[in-house]
């Protein structure tokens, strides 16, 4: 079997899809108010284990996802032996894995560094929880994700991982990420999200989707998918329904966000596109921010210059009039969305459009990106306008698009041709594999240096030279600021403000 991985995301643990979560404590069982959720809300006292003082971790009380571990007692080391001991005994629970992974994923913020008492050594924190878990992986049967709500910590993982080296991709694979990061630090990646990304949360493809919205005696078998739709359409619309909402019903499932939209979101692009229909990529990005604005959806709200938008190419279900899915819909398409064409078409010219979980089927997106192509030929531009993660090895799309949309398969799997059931054939391997290399792409993408100065990270700087250069750039720092005199063109105030961004005005 194949090891276990050690995945980094930003947001907040009780807003991504896992199979167990990890809380944090201590001995007297003191649970912050905001992890209550975890288990429906109550008061902690229902899930308390019994016994708790006398063992720093065990499962909540009528719950087998989650699981408490004490995190206050003693040093870095004893946090790890107490890590390292919760993830043997979760692995021998044997935990059930869901929404399509191969093993059970383990979540867990970063502990210890709130008020587990060691947010003064945050960077020696890191590292001895990078080390347990990256061993436990290797080890046992699960994956692990640790979940940064803190922007510094989320850094800091990153670049601790970028200097171990990346487990999981093969060197190829690695390049591409590590390129396709370039990109997204440079501010010219744009996101095409399709529906194999939203698969990881449970959610249907596009051909499930039709089977689950069809009444039993519904003959589909000899129709595409479209007209399979359109068919739905009419009969819903003869029994005064509206396939829109039915699709709602579906779609609308209540899962939290995959691990996914997680990696996706931490990747801080400006602009997504999606043919999904679901709003799970708009809630991770909120997850991170806390912001019920933090994304702007069009073509319904304005974006706004200091926030990423993405644009739903065949509806929301928020809007359930809006949903695209019959062959009617696809035919008015461009008399009716024809500026979304344009927008998809104007990222296709000035970005690196990084395509994932889409299956490169969709007529409209097909023309338009056709048009582009054709577009930039006669332009004299060679260059891809993109690059598309397959879920596995499709030699004959790849050699279709090859010059015009780069092809990445993200695992060695040989995807069979869609059935006549418009059953995906991906496996649940290859979701995991997907995951994996966003996983290294986010990595590379991050580019914040906000633990640099940080006194909390100095264990990360090395030798005693990175450290006293730290130490004179705080201090400079604080002369700076007491020289801003506040003005918008102060040149010491101007002085401070780069200089916070590198982590110099953390209290110690």
């Amino acid at each position: 079997m194949t090891r276990g991985h050690v995945f980094v995301v930003r947001g907040r643990l009780e807003e991504i899809g896992w199979d167990v979560a990890v809380v944090p404590t201590d001995a007297s069982f003191t649970v912050e108010r905001h992890w209550w959720a975890l288990w429906g809300g109550g008061d902690p006292a229902g899930v308390r284990p019994p016994d708790w003082g006398r063992q720093g971790a065990a499962p909540a009380v009528g719950r087998d996802d989650v699981w408490f571990l004490d995190v206050v007692e003693g040093d870095v080391p004893d946090v790890g032996r107490s890590l390292g001991r919760l993830l043997r005994a979760i692995d021998s629970a044997k935990p059930e894995p869901r929404n399509r992974r191969v093993r059970p994923l383990i979540a867990m913020p970063v502990l210890g560094s709130a008020g587990g008492g060691f947010n003064h050594v945050r960077g020696q924190l890191l590292e001895e929880i990078l080390d347990v878990t990256d061993h436990a992986v290797d080890h046992l049967g699960i994956d692990v994700a640790i979940v940064a709500l803190n922007a510094s910590a989320f850094a800091a993982l990153q670049a601790m991982r970028r200097t171990r080296g990346f487990r999981g991709l093969d060197d190829e694979r690695l390049a591409v990420a590590r390129q396709l990061g370039g990109v997204a630090r440079a501010g010219e990646l744009a996101l095409f999200l399709g529906a194999g990304v939203s698969m990881s949360a449970g959610l249907p493809s596009w051909g499930e989707l039709i089977r689950r919205l069809a009444p039993d005696d519904t003959p589909l078998d000899d129709l595409g998918l479209l007209d399979q739709a359109e068919l739905l359409r009419r009969r819903w619309e003869s029994r005064e329904g509206r396939l829109g909402e039915e699709v709602v019903d579906v779609m609308d499932a209540g899962e939290p966000p995959a691990l996914a939209h997680a990696l996706l979101a931490g990747l801080d692009t400006r602009e997504i596109i999606t043919t999904n229909f679901d709003d799970l990529f708009e809630r991770a990005v909120r997850s991170v921010s806390g912001d019920d604005d933090a994304i702007a959806v069009l073509p319904w709200m304005r974006p706004r210059a200091d926030r990423p938008w993405i644009l739903k190419m065949h509806g929301d279900v928020r809007r359930p009039q809006s949903i695209v899915l019959s062959r009617r819909d696809f035919v008015r398409y461009d008399a009716m969305w024809r500026p979304v064409g344009s927008v998809v078409q104007t990222l296709m010219l000035s970005r690196h459009l990084l395509v994932v979980g889409a299956s490169l089927t969709d007529d409209n997106l097909l023309r338009l990106a056709h048009e582009v192509i054709d577009f930039r030929r006669m332009n004299q531009l060679d260059t891809p306008i993109g690059t598309v993660l397959t879920l596995g090895i499709k030699a004959a799309q790849a050699e279709l698009w090859e010059g015009e949309l780069d092809h990445v398969s993200v695992s060695d799997v040989v995807v069979p041709p869609r059935g006549a059931d418009g059953r995906d054939a991906a496996s649940d391997q290859t979701v995991r594999d997907l995951a994996i290399f966003l996983d290294a792409l986010g990595m590379y993408a991050s580019s914040d240096v906000s633990y640099l100065l940080d006194a909390r990270y100095a264990a990360m700087l090395g030798g005693e030279d990175a450290r006293e250069a730290a130490a004179l750039a705080r201090e400079l720092h604080r002369a700076a600021d007491a020289l801003d005199d506040g003005g918008a063109d102060d040149p010491w105030g101007a002085l401070a403000r780069a200089l916070r961004a590198f982590g110099a005005d953390v209290a110690q």
